[in-house]
């Protein structure tokens, strides 16, 4: 069996959750978006966290540790089950929100168009990717422990699609912002 390694685009999540990990006691972790085959929840699993995966595209899984779930339906897959973590890369930037909302590409190239020329257009789009991000933090701070942490991190040139006020709005203490991670807590 080959030997896995962290997928590179992850290295800055996995380093700020392994740096984490023992001072938060981080064992059990959720990866949010997890992708086609879950290769960073593999990983996590050959490291000996308990993760597991969602996602809400069209991928097909093979292994019982992988869902194909909206965020949306996670107390239906987890139910009182709590994480220690949940981790989400490229999930939350406006990019990735609207990739997921509008799987269509002429959707999205008409959705961008539509921004440009009208703004209270993307005044609207911004609002509702707003409140599925709230939507997302609500589902993910109700399958966390207690002092359990999100973590997030968007890819170069993308930004959190919220601004810092917004968790704590859900419940979560914000501890690191930047637009581009953010370490949120459960209190």
């Amino acid at each position: 069996m080959a030997t896995l390694i962290v997928p590179a685009r992850y290295n800055p999540l996995h380093k700020r959750l392994v740096q984490l990990a023992g001072v938060y006691g981080i064992r059990s972790v959720l990866e949010l978006g997890c992708g086609d085959w879950g290769r960073y929840v593999k990983y996590l699993r050959t490291e000996g966290f308990d993760a597991e995966g969602i996602d809400g595209g069209d991928y097909a899984r093979d292994a019982p540790y992988l869902h194909h779930v909206d965020s949306s339906e996670m107390a239906e897959i987890f139910g009182e089950r709590k994480f220690d973590a949940i981790v989400s890369l490229r999930v939350f930037s406006e990019g990735a929100q609207m990739a997921y909302r509008f799987k269509d590409m002429d959707q999205r190239i008409d959705t961008i168009l539509l921004q440009a020329r009208y703004p209270e257009f993307k005044e609207q789009l911004d609002n509702e990717l707003e409140n599925v991000c709230r939507g997302v933090l609500t589902h993910c701070f109700v399958q966390l422990r207690e002092g359990g942490l999100m973590l997030m991190r968007e890819g170069r040139g993308e930004r959190i699609h919220f601004q810092d006020e917004l968790p704590p709005q859900v419940g979560f203490r914000v501890l690191r912002y930047n637009g581009l991670e953010a370490v949120l807590q459960k209190p």
